[in-house]
């Protein structure tokens, strides 16, 4: 069982990492409106195929040194950036969902690639909205159903561990999550007669909602959500002056923490809700 344990360690970083690779393409495509399957990866200067040999997340950047192939045009580093942060994030959503080889079962293995396929919908969303100021469907509203169907299934196959939140709270949290964002997006539009908080910040939430719950698990997002944004905020506005406010970011951000370390940051700054805490 350990053998085969430390086996699944690293097959789950190399699913981070394919996952990266594929998160790559739908930061650098979306915002420039490509479609993310079509074509193929090329290089957008000379429009060459990328060999599959050239295209090992993280190596192929690496080996050629930055550089196309056949023109040596300057790949992006965002690639292999966002490669290695998917990388890290799945070994770190294994550890949290199969802890230990005994957890090694069909219910813990639903919940990590469960949760493994939230924690890219985040990453997505946060990136794209730094570059484009979108959060695209892929990441949002595609995404709901389908950790809905995840959590369900991790559901009845009788998981016990951490979000093991059961179909019921999941169904909630989405409604009560993107409700909740929908309303104050309305209110803010009412108040300040212009939009502060989009279509796709409603569908994030519903998505967060989702996977943690609502309480305390969506309320708890909010909050670091908020503080991380007021914070961080500030600072950039001192940085580069006054400009537009991208929420879905900090909700990503605050969801991607809690979804890691949830139990520990509630039991440290919101112990009225640890009893609430699965």
């Amino acid at each position: 069982m350990v053998p085969l344990y430390a086996i699944w360690n690293v097959t789950a970083a190399a699913l981070g990492a394919c996952l990266g690779s594929f998160l790559s393409v739908c930061v650098l495509r979306i915002p420039e409106g490509e479609s993310i399957v079509s074509p193929p990866s090329h290089c957008p200067i000379c429009e060459a195929r990328v060999a599959w040999y050239d295209n090992v997340p993280m190596l192929s950047w690496l080996a050629l040194r930055g550089r196309c192939r056949s023109c040596g045009a300057p790949i992006s580093p965002l690639y292999p950036m966002l490669e290695g942060t998917m990388t890290l994030v799945g070994w770190l959503v294994w550890r949290r969902f199969v802890p230990t080889p005994h957890d090694l079962d069909a219910a813990h293995l639903s919940a990590f690639f469960t949760y493994l396929l939230f924690a890219w919908a985040l990453l997505c969303a946060t990136y794209t909205d730094l570059r484009a100021r979108i959060v695209p469907e892929i990441a949002s509203q595609w995404m709901v159903p389908i950790i809905l169907v995840g959590t369900g299934i991790t559901d009845l196959l009788g998981y016990d561990g951490w979000l093991s939140i059961g179909w019921r709270a999941s169904v909630i949290g989405a409604f009560g999550g993107g409700g909740f964002v929908f309303l104050l997006a309305e209110l803010w539009a009412r108040v300040f007669g212009h939009e502060g908080l989009g279509r796709g910040d409603v569908w994030l939430m519903a998505l967060i909602g989702a996977a943690v719950g609502l309480v305390p698990g969506a309320w708890a997002v909010l909050l670091l959500a908020s503080f991380l944004g007021a914070i961080l905020g500030v600072l950039a506005t001192l940085v580069r002056g006054p400009g537009g406010f991208a929420f879905a970011p900090w909700l990503s951000i605050a969801a991607l923490l809690y979804m890691l370390w949830g139990d520990t940051l509630v039991a440290r700054f919101l112990p009225t809700l640890a009893p609430f805490v699965h």
